[in-house]
């Protein structure tokens, strides 16, 4: 119950906190990703949940387009799992637009 005394079914109260229940709609486990020599992702494990915000920051070549073409399904990983929810999707924007990925703008959004 929110601490007003209203319904509220998201809201958890710890050590004073506001906090929402969250559910996860990502979840990576035991990652594994290599090209040649260059480990790019060895074990990596991860969850994103319905509530969270992300942002990918990292030097070029650290796998940061590797990883989201993995997360849409255009890249497998060499090891490890990539879970989202049964009728979850996930769309994907080339870092270089949609002429680079062979489709015309009608398309945009169901990459």
């Amino acid at each position: 119950m929110h601490p007003s005394g209203a319904a509220d079914a998201g809201w958890l109260a710890a050590g004073g906190e506001r906090r929402y229940k969250s559910s996860l709609v990502l979840t990576v486990s035991n990652l594994r990703r290599a090209f040649g020599g260059q480990v790019i992702f060895d074990g990596a494990n991860w969850s994103v949940g319905d509530r969270d915000r992300v942002a990918l920051v990292g030097a070029n070549g650290s796998g940061k387009t590797t990883l989201l073409r993995m997360l849409a399904g255009l890249e497998d990983p060499d090891d490890g799992a990539i879970s989202l929810p049964r009728n979850a999707s996930v769309g994907y924007l080339p870092q270089d637009g949609i002429a680079a990925a062979g489709r015309d703008g009608d398309d945009a959004w169901h990459l």
